[in-house]
């Protein structure tokens, strides 16, 4: 500061940490004291210190109240409200003089600016086109064109999202967080946690790989298999453990055509009947895919199964899968009632 602002007299305002007032520094005061004065804040007065307001938001809105399992959750928390606060201003100068907004702040006077370059999920529901971006949320308002934030701040449980999906049935949004947090949030933006995954114990990733909705039933494509989500019920309904001799499968995306179900791992189709016990791995059937690394995406339409692997589309007909040639590479699909568009990459 001295040499940024030579020749210059300083007053520097603190608050009373004890490095502030530590005799390490007392040699350095007394050498610039022409130049540099320091003035303490008087003790116990945080509304005359700014930061206070965002320590105390952070205590209200990250820390109080919330359960973390280990530090790094607790680390994560943080660091996602810092980033969130480094991406806001002020909406605007007035601050409520009641003593909690005094010392606090009101999070209603936040405006978020956050950065919405890259889209990586969409979900159309009957009012909003929601929006994944590096990991945050937000919709706009098919009517307003109002756009709407979703954060902690608005009553999500998580910090880093990782997919979303739609429920058409029930006109629920489905947000899945890495850390296995899961939320539904309805047409009134009211929050509903689902805690079931985050708190289960295990090796595995809990980071949702795809979603599949079929009436009330959400089925979450995992590292380890299938999970039935009841939508309606908000609960975990069952798991499914796919794989021979109830062996874990990583499964990438789920689809139902008539009345089967299917799920695509890496290297294998599994199916089974909608009828049959899904939970009992003997129902479940394989068939090899055609060779490759990446399954992008994977849907049913008109009496098909449509597959996107490495860029390539392929199509499953008769216990048999065919590759088609495109002049493009395929990045994804999106089945409508009456179309299926393929996705071109960039």
């Amino acid at each position: 500061v001295l040499a940024t602002y030579e020749d210059q007299k300083i007053v520097m305002i603190l608050d009373n940490a004890r490095i502030h007032h530590a005799k390490l520094i007392q040699p350095f005061l007394n050498e610039h004291k022409d130049r540099l004065t320091l003035v303490f804040l008087p003790p116990y007065s945080p509304n005359l210190n700014a930061v206070e307001r965002v320590w105390g938001l952070l205590k209200k809105s990250v820390i109080a109240n919330r359960f973390h399992a280990t530090r790094e959750e607790i680390k994560a928390s943080i660091l996602s409200f810092l980033i969130l606060v480094a991406s806001c201003v002020l909406a605007n100068t007035h601050i409520d003089t009641s003593e909690e907004n005094w010392i606090y702040g009101n999070m209603h006077q936040w405006n978020i600016h956050s950065a919405f370059a890259d889209i990586n999920a969409i979900a159309v529901t009957r009012d909003k086109v929601f929006a994944l971006s590096n990991h945050s949320l937000f919709a706009v308002d098919k009517q307003s064109e109002e756009i709407v934030y979703y954060n902690r701040l608005t009553g999500l449980n998580g910090a880093v999202i990782s997919t979303i999906g739609y429920n058409p049935t029930l006109n629920l949004l489905l947000v899945c967080y890495e850390n296995g947090h899961l939320d539904i949030i309805n047409s009134h933006d009211e929050v509903y946690n689902i805690p079931d995954l985050y708190l289960k114990q295990t090796t595995y990733s809990k980071i949702v790989n795809s979603i599949y909705m079929h009436e009330h039933t959400a089925y979450l494509a995992m590292d380890f298999g299938i999970i039935e989500l009841d939508m309606k019920r908000r609960e975990i309904k069952d798991t499914y453990i796919i794989g021979q001799d109830a062996k874990e499968v990583n499964v990438k995306h789920i689809t139902i055509m008539g009345d089967r179900i299917y799920a695509v791992s890496p290297q294998l189709l599994y199916s089974a009947s909608l009828s049959d016990p899904l939970s009992d791995y003997a129902y479940w059937q394989t068939q090899a895919l055609p060779t490759g690394k990446e399954v992008s995406a994977f849907c049913a339409y008109d009496e098909l199964l449509y597959m996107v692997r490495d860029s390539v589309l392929c199509s499953y007909r008769d216990s048999k899968w065919q590759k088609h040639t495109t002049s493009y590479k395929v990045n994804g699909l999106c089945p409508t009632d009456q179309h299926l568009f393929i996705l071109p990459k960039n």
